[in-house]
């Protein structure tokens, strides 16, 4: 009896590894009335009272609480000048000094194209 199961089991596994499905590669076809994205200027849309807004509004809390004078201060360490404040802590300490700078510049640029507020301007 023990041998009929084992006969079973293993024919079983060995028929089942022979059975091979042939899978034929195919496209979808996209339908014509498909719209493609378009740029847009982010001057020309203001968000709504919402959870997008409010991170908006807490991103430019935090944009608004970091120091000039702390973002420019591996700058002035490489220039050989006394930097006015200590410079920020992190990966500013560990060869990408300045690294913060690039990222706070991108991001006062688009707070300012999303809400016109002066402040991330000046």
């Amino acid at each position: 009896m023990k041998n009929i199961l084992t006969t079973g089991l293993v024919t079983l596994l060995l028929w089942g590894c022979a059975q091979k499905e042939v899978f034929k590669p195919y496209t979808i076809q996209p339908e014509a009335s498909i719209t493609q994205a378009e740029q847009f200027d982010l001057k020309d849309i203001r968000l709504l009272d919402g959870p997008f807004k409010t991170a908006m509004k807490k991103d430019g809390e935090y944009l608004k609480f970091l120091d000039a004078d702390r973002l420019l201060a591996p700058y002035w360490k490489e220039a050989g000048v006394d930097p006015e404040a200590e410079n920020y802590g992190g990966w500013e300490n560990t060869g990408l000094d300045g690294h913060t700078l690039g990222h706070y510049l991108s991001s006062v640029s688009m707070m300012y194209a999303a809400t016109g507020e002066m402040e991330y301007k000046s």
